[in-house]
């Protein structure tokens, strides 16, 4: 318990020669060491070949480790940063390997409400960064202050900088980018602007450069901010007919709020533009997260196009201060 650590380390306290302040610190890094713990994950997934385990020693995880790093300076306990290491890990070995073919992959992650699904998907979109992926989207809902909250979450743990300064070069470091401020990560959305292919333009923005960082977009599930981002797509960065020869990883937060198509004949509008853009790169892996997942796992399987998770469906552990 608190009680036995803090006693134990006053009662070892004369032996080292520790003054107040460093008992108190000592007590404090031991309790953040063993103060909480997170419950191994469970999976089901189709076959699939071990990529990024197969991989990892090889990648660099600069934008990883920073983001691990920012995690146990946040407080999480040690225990419970091993565990969203770990189950990351296996999220992404089940998205598609960004360095090889053609692919499509579709993913659901299911968690509690309010019990660490944002850590997760921005520890996954780090490590997706590290491993190749060009181009990460993260959809939110429709309600302008949580795009917001969503986009200062990433300007944190995956950019590194104040996004709403991103577009005058008056850099503010923040976050990750305290820790380490060598990856760059571009950011094509700010703190005050979703998605707007004027900014976009203006600042020459494009998603199939050779060798372009890793860019993020963090865009509300509006039908006429998908519909702007997948005219640009196509109109900025596809050549003709040719799908963009680039890895893309979509992030669907609450992936059960209108992201399914909830119509029988056509196609309903934001389904629509996903699965659009989805189909404009040669490589997509997309992955859902909600903690009420019943209308996910009701898209009709043998729509390939669709965003039924036939590759994978992952639930979250939680930790055991829940």
């Amino acid at each position: 318990t608190e009680d036995n650590i803090i006693n134990t380390v006053k009662t070892m306290a004369p032996i080292y020669s520790l003054s107040v302040a460093e008992v108190e610190k000592v007590s404090s890094l031991i309790l953040e060491m063993t103060r909480h713990r997170l419950s191994e994950g469970v999976s089901i997934h189709a076959p699939h070949e071990n990529w990024y385990y197969s991989r990892k020693s090889q990648i660099d995880l600069s934008l990883s480790d920073r983001h691990l790093e920012y995690l146990r300076k946040q407080g999480l306990s040690q225990d419970v940063v091993n565990k969203l290491d770990n189950c990351t890990d296996e999220i992404v070995n089940y998205l598609g390997d960004p360095t090889k073919g053609a692919f499509f992959r579709r993913g659901l992650v299911m968690g509690d409400v309010q019990s660490g699904k944002t850590n997760t998907y921005m520890l996954i979109c780090n490590k997706a960064a590290d491993a190749g992926y060009k181009v990460i989207i993260i959809l939110t809902s429709n309600i302008g202050s949580l795009r917001k909250q969503t986009q200062q979450r990433a300007d944190s743990a995956l950019i590194g900088k104040d996004s709403d300064r991103n577009r005058d070069d008056r850099w503010n470091l923040i976050g990750v980018g305290e820790i380490n401020p060598d990856p760059i990560v571009q950011a094509f959305t700010s703190y005050s602007g979703d998605f707007s292919a004027v900014v976009a333009n203006t600042n020459g923005f494009q998603v199939r450069g050779l060798n372009m960082d890793p860019c993020v977009l963090v865009v509300k599930k509006n039908k006429d901010i998908l519909h702007n981002l997948s005219e640009w797509l196509r109109d900025r960065n596809m050549i003709g007919d040719s799908k963009i020869n680039q890895s893309l990883l979509i992030i669907d937060d609450e992936a059960d709020y209108a992201s399914v198509n909830t119509k029988k004949e056509d196609q309903s509008k934001i389904n629509e533009h996903i699965t659009t853009i989805l189909s404009m790169f040669t490589r997509a892996s997309y992955c859902g997260f909600t903690a009420t997942p019943f209308a996910n796992i009701f898209i009709n399987p043998d729509n390939e196009r669709d965003l039924f998770p036939s590759d994978f469906i992952y639930c979250l552990g939680s930790a055991d201060n829940y």
